[in-house]
């Protein structure tokens, strides 16, 4: 996505402002200069003027997820709950 994508996401938000809402985007490589800390400080500041809390996952140093969130709990140890998936999921490939 590009800042443009994102401002249009924003404008229709505004637009239901009681709706309980969760977004979820992600990174499958870093495109250029567009470091993970580049992205996080890209999209976090939008979505918390739009009242939503943020988590994220790394996977990798190119791989990440966004979940945005207003009016719904999310658990918060998603990077860790992640994590230990991966590694449970390596160790029964090389088994």
């Amino acid at each position: 996505m590009y800042p443009s994508d994102i401002d249009i996401v924003g404008e229709t938000i505004r637009t239901l402002t009681a709706a309980p809402m969760v977004v979820q985007l992600s990174t499958y490589s870093v495109n250029g200069a567009n470091s993970q800390s580049d992205v996080y400080e890209s999209l976090v500041p939008r979505f918390t003027e739009l009242n939503f809390s943020t988590t994220y996952v790394r996977a990798d140093n190119s791989m990440m997820s966004f979940v945005f969130s207003r009016a719904v709990t999310l658990a918060s140890d998603l990077e860790s709950r992640f994590q230990s998936w991966l590694a449970e999921r390596r160790r029964n490939a090389r088994s």
